[in-house]
């Protein structure tokens, strides 16, 4: 089975989501992980960027990162000085920690 094609079938298999959290990048296939923890380090990558990161043709990077989009791990947005399609993390809110109650 080609890269193409087992990354298709892992972003099938992966459940919806409202956004991800950095704990959740940890538990990704390894694949997913390196390339979404680049994009939290960096920031969004274009399609191109996109296809280097995966290995993959430009056509099949866009559906892997659409795939994502419909499943709730990216956002994608344009960017307005040139209208190339960005893809970043879709991060889900998390609550802050509160600390311990005061038993004085």
């Amino acid at each position: 089975m080609g890269r193409f094609a087992l990354l298709r079938q892992e972003v099938e298999q992966r459940p919806p989501v409202a956004g991800i959290v950095a704990s959740d990048i940890m538990d990704l296939p390894e694949n997913l992980r390196l390339v979404f923890n680049k994009m939290a380090r960096q920031g969004p990558l274009t399609v191109g960027e996109l296809a280097a990161e995966f290995g993959l043709a430009p056509d099949e990077a866009r559906q892997i990162g659409d795939g994502l989009v419909a499943k709730g791990y990216l956002k994608t947005e344009v960017r307005e000085a040139d209208g190339e399609t960005l893809y970043r993390l879709s991060l889900a809110r998390t609550r802050g920690l509160r600390p311990p109650p005061d038993r004085s």
